[in-house]
């Protein structure tokens, strides 16, 4: 399997009940990007990016486990 060799993010939907209490939030308050409602795993929160090293299975059993 191929490593990762691109900034690699991992980003999971909510629950459609959450996601649209999230969105109704948005809208109140006047949010105007239309971005999804989800939540990073890894990326931009403070872990970063996946390694480029990193092999894909081993992050995606990782993953399983938290979600």
């Amino acid at each position: 399997m191929e490593r990762f060799n691109k900034d690699t993010y991992i980003v999971l939907d909510l629950p459609m009940d959450i996601s649209e209490k999230v969105m109704k939030i948005r809208s109140d308050n006047d949010y105007i990007m239309s971005l999804p409602a989800e939540i990073t795993i890894a990326g931009s929160s403070g872990l970063g990016i996946l390694q480029h090293e990193q092999h894909p299975s081993n992050v995606y059993v990782t993953i399983k486990e938290i979600a």
